[in-house]
């Protein structure tokens, strides 16, 4: 069969390497099928474009994958295809089944595989090819007239090494290979400290790519919505030869790993960490997803030693209330600790904030700020939580009546305050949110004497937190298209 498979874009087109669309169409391709991918993230193409496409190619079926936030962008072609290839099937998978029935009964969808899709999809593209029933498939929805059918739940898939390496040559390789100069002048320009513990590491180093080596994690967060359950990781060798052949055919240097915990098996980390100092391989590595409770100076120490020059913990919060609302599994002690233990090794770190959950007030707001001028590190990232569906967060939203249409959700999805979880007002909220990065960043302006920096910012942080709040929208737009005026000048 011939195969296209399709990387649906949010709404504010964010997106990395399409791994859930890209190990989905390597399992197809292992078996014989002809696959085509089109990642409508990294290219914007028009509908008429992409008819023509779809065209040239004479797809047999179309694969969809995505995260929530795309359901609009997904809609929108799914109704485009059908009304031009009625008899072309249609399925899709990944984060985006959470909202199945509307796939299946609002936007067209034929099938949706849940879960891991690396055994289902290609039991179902073989049903589908020989025209056999795919009722007996675990893990796929589908309608039966109007009633949406869910077959048995599959099994997760205990090995992952039985899980074929991803086949990079299905992607526009040269779209996805950020230069690590761009990488590094991004996270460590600001910050001097940081970039000269790294030292002669960064020098000559070529491209940036992102690997998973592992799914699940030990902990399910409110706000969490995943697939996996439980931590399985791929062997080292497995790992390694990954990286390996990403290095010498790709010239990929700095590694991100994209894990939802990587550090969570402390002996998988140091078996790990070896290998890597063993081998011929001289690179960087990135640790998106860390657990405070999972490091101590002797993994951080092996992970530098193996290369490792950031990890990022989703902290999330620093109030002791907060943390335990959220079901972190932590204490505010724990993360200091390992936070500062992280930088005294000489590994970055990034803190990733939450603020707007239901118990938040201004007192656990003041015990974040001095949480994390306590870590002493720029830049730090501030979002406000978003319920997506079957989250714990999604259900307590639901309960409270602050979702009341699901697919007007998640076709209007965007960044920012989207639903408010607190007893304040929607301005108070966006108060908290500012007053927690500015204060931050005057905190480590101060520490490190760049007075001129702090003056400007503190100008700009009592205007946003005071002046502009009570502006008319229309003084605000003029000043807002000024200040980019002036940005954007070159001098």
């Amino acid at each position: 069969m011939k195969i296209m498979m399709f990387e649906t874009p949010t709404l504010e087109r964010d997106g990395s390497v399409p791994f859930g669309v890209l190990y989905a169409a390597s399992s197809v391709f292992r078996e014989g099928h002809d696959v085509k991918i089109i990642d409508l993230v990294k290219n914007e193409y028009s509908y008429i474009e992409l008819r023509n496409i779809i065209i040239d190619f004479a797809p047999d079926l179309i694969g969809m994958g995505g995260i929530t936030s795309s359901y609009k962008n997904c809609k929108a072609l799914v109704k485009n295809i059908k009304n031009d290839f009625r008899q072309l099937p249609i399925v899709a998978g990944g984060v985006i089944s959470s909202v199945s029935d509307l796939l299946l009964k609002s936007v067209g969808v034929d099938y949706i595989v849940h879960g891991e899709g690396e055994k289902t999809f290609p039991e179902l593209v073989n049903a589908i090819e020989h025209g056999k029933s795919v009722s007996e498939i675990s893990g796929i929805s589908f309608l039966d007239k109007e009633r949406i059918v869910r077959t048995a739940q599959r099994e997760q898939i205990e090995r992952l090494d039985d899980i074929p390496m991803p086949h990079y040559e299905l992607l526009d390789m040269e779209k996805y290979l950020e230069p690590a100069e761009k990488w590094f002048q991004r996270y460590f320009s600001q910050d001097i400290e940081a970039f000269e513990l790294m030292g002669d590491r960064a020098k000559g180093k070529r491209f940036l790519f992102p690997i998973i080596t592992a799914r699940g994690c030990t902990h399910k967060c409110i706000f969490c919505y995943r697939h996996h359950k439980g931590l399985r990781q791929h062997s080292v060798p497995y790992v390694i030869s990954m990286m390996k052949h990403l290095h010498e055919k790709y010239q990929v240097d700095v590694f991100q790993i994209n894990d939802e915990l990587t550090t969570g098996n402390r002996q998988w980390v140091m078996e790990f960490c070896d290998a890597i100092i063993h081998s011929d391989m001289d690179i960087l590595m990135i640790v998106l997803s860390a657990r405070v409770d999972t490091v101590d100076e002797e993994i951080l120490t092996r992970l530098r030693e193996a290369g490792c020059i950031m990890i990022n913990y989703g902290y999330e919060s620093g109030s002791d209330i907060m943390l335990k609302e959220i079901r972190k599994g932590v204490s505010r002690d724990q993360a200091l600790k390992a936070g500062l233990l992280t930088k005294k090794i000489g590994i970055k770190s990034v803190p990733e904030i939450i603020i707007g959950f239901p118990s938040e007030t201004n007192n656990t707001v003041d015990e974040t700020i001095d949480f994390l001028k306590r870590l002493d590190t720029w830049p730090i990232s501030v979002n406000t939580p978003i319920p997506f569906p079957e989250t714990t967060l999604w259900k307590y939203a639901i309960e409270k009546n602050l979702i009341s249409d699901k697919e007007d959700f998640v076709s209007n999805y965007r960044r920012g305050l989207f639903v408010n979880f607190t007893k304040y007002s929607d301005l108070k909220v966006q108060f908290f949110v500012t007053k927690v990065k500015y204060e931050t960043l005057l905190h480590w302006l101060k520490r490190r004497k760049k007075y001129c920096e702090y003056f400007i910012t503190y100008i700009k942080c009592i205007f946003l937190l005071y002046v502009k709040p009570v502006l008319p929208n229309r003084i605000n737009k003029i000043i807002q298209l000024l200040y980019f005026k002036l940005s954007n000048t070159s001098v």
